[in-house]
């Protein structure tokens, strides 16, 4: 139900040779690298975007923490292990039949515009999606019933509707990338927020007066996003047609080039994330997928909490200041979100190492309670697959994606055999750490091929004085709580999990300016956002 933009968007001393741009890249306009005005100008917008993005994140996150309990409490985990062995299907089935079109649509968007070609943009973008989708679900359910006798009872009951949530779904999940990659932060925004907060509504009816069980989270969602279609059509009408008379097949030939070679990567994406969850299915059985899955997604979507926004800022915002700035500003403004990302990431990883017994306390049955080990291991391979997609961000501008399908399928072949050979002898404790494995190499990967095309540094002295403060902060929130953490009630450990995160974000904030890596001009960005936001909540 809660949907999270996969993309795939470095710094580096060693490599100092810069790759000009390939003819197959757009040549942007240069500009003095020592422009501080420029540089200072495209990180307030990011920065500016990234703060209207935070509430595509937080309430469907804040939804989730609420959603839970109710859902791990109204469904058995045999019957949540076949939701999510489902929408992990879906889930594949977007990346193949509309993961180039997401891709492309991101990178095209400025060109297209610069050339005057949104009508036909739009309008192949509508129409492309929608009849590949339709085929891939008129596919997929031919397929259900000619297999239904080797589908489980609890799996195949759920198809039906989880075919008609695929199609609304990541039909609407395509077009609302539109204002996104038009820099539309707020328009974006309040169509993601909105669409969180009634599917979010609709799927705890289905499931807890409707006695859906897990059919309901796919109810709720198709439903949803269908009363969410029509004002997405209507902003992405905004932009161009949507009249099928401008469908260009032109456009169409330039979308599939540029996103063909990111199907692989969808697939090796998905296969990092979710081919977990069938080796586990092969050797343990759906209860056990069901555990697993839910810690998973907390530590997940805990961390993407913060990631998400700026991952959505920030492939807009570079790709505007490569096309109108030229590279070599871009290269400073991607140096820049590593500083950022380490600033948000880091003390939220070492926190949720100190706090997962008490989240899934907090927030989960008593039955789904074994599975708290997986929900740090897990938020370490989110953060790990963040940085991976600021590495990748060099390759995607000057269209190299072929290195970015290479790469992404390396991962997920490791972290296939991984899975095969470790997880009937260890469980789903072998797959959280094969997980963090995968996306540590493909970072590795990423940086070392990315430096070729973006002339980056590590910013190794902010990076250390960060990590003092997340180390700090986490002794503050470990030491005093962790006998509690064992043996609290419910109740308790919700108690323990607020006074945690206080305490740990007072003393990281307090530990920022102890090791002074808090500048002047992030204040003044903080301060002027703060005024924004407290001048148009006094306006409405």
């Amino acid at each position: 139900m809660y949907r999270t933009s996969v993309t795939h968007d470095p710094t580096h001393d060693g490599d100092r040779q810069t790759h000009e741009p390939t003819a197959d890249a757009p040549v942007p306009t240069q500009t003095s690298d020592t422009d501080p005005g420029l540089l200072s100008s495209a990180l307030r917008s990011a920065g500016g975007d990234a703060a209207r993005y935070l509430p595509v994140r937080l309430l469907p996150a804040l939804a989730s923490l609420f959603t839970v309990p109710i859902f791990t409490a109204a469904i058995g985990a045999a019957d949540y292990g076949a939701y999510y062995l489902i929408s992990s299907v879906a889930t594949l089935l977007s990346n193949i039949c509309v993961g180039w079109l997401s891709s492309a649509l991101v990178r095209m968007y400025w060109p297209m515009k610069r050339e005057k070609r949104l009508d036909e943009y739009t309008s192949t973008l509508l129409w492309s999606a929608t009849v590949s989708l339709l085929a891939t679900a008129m596919v997929a359910g031919i397929a259900a019933l000619l297999f239904r006798g080797a589908l489980q009872a609890n799996v195949a009951r759920l198809v039906p509707i989880a075919l008609l949530y695929f199609v609304i779904n990541y039909l609407t999940n395509v077009l609302v990338q539109v204002p996104r990659a038009a820099k539309e932060s707020g328009a974006f925004a309040r169509l993601q927020v909105a669409g969180a907060l009634v599917t979010t509504g609709a799927s705890v009816i289905f499931v807890w007066w409707g006695h859906l069980g897990a059919a309901g989270i796919f109810a709720g969602g198709a439903v949803g996003w269908t009363i969410l279609l029509i004002p997405i059509l209507r902003h992405v009408r905004t932009h161009g047609s949507l009249s099928p008379t401008h469908f260009s097949r032109s456009v169409l030939s330039e979308f599939w080039a540029y996103g063909l070679p990111l199907v692989p990567v969808g697939i090796s994406s998905w296969a990092l994330v979710l081919i977990d969850r069938f080796v586990i299915q092969w050797s343990a059985g759906s209860a056990q997928v069901g555990l697993y899955s839910v810690a998973y997604s907390l530590g997940d979507r805990i961390i993407q909490l913060v990631t998400v926004p700026l991952l959505l800022a920030m492939s807009p915002s570079l790709i505007q200041t490569f096309e109108h700035q030229g590279q070599k500003l871009a290269e400073k403004v991607q140096t820049q979100f590593i500083r950022y990302f380490a600033l948000i990431t880091f003390p939220m990883l070492v926190g949720l190492a100190c706090t997962a017994q008490s989240l899934m306390r907090a927030f989960t049955s008593p039955a789904y309670w074994s599975a708290w080990p997986v929900l740090a291991i897990v938020a370490a391979g989110s953060v790990f697959s963040s940085f991976s997609q600021v590495a990748t961000s060099g390759l995607a501008i000057h269209k190299k994606t072929k290195l970015i399908m290479g790469n992404a399928i390396a991962a997920a072949t490791f972290n296939l055999v991984a899975n095969v050979l470790l997880v009937p002898r260890w469980g789903f404790m072998a797959a959280a750490i094969n997980t963090v494995a995968a996306y540590f190499l493909m970072m590795t990967l990423s940086w070392w091929q990315s430096r070729r095309y973006m002339r980056l540094r590590f910013p190794w002295n902010d990076l250390s004085r960060v990590l003092v403060a997340s180390l700090v902060m986490g002794a503050a929130i470990w030491f005093p709580f962790r006998t509690a953490a064992q043996t609290a009630t419910r109740a308790q450990s919700l108690v323990l999990v607020i006074a945690q995160v206080l305490i740990g974000v007072i003393v990281y904030a307090l530990m920022l300016f102890v090791v002074r890596e808090v500048r002047d001009q992030e204040m003044q960005l903080a301060r002027e956002l703060v005024s924004r936001l407290t001048r148009r909540s006094a306006n409405r």
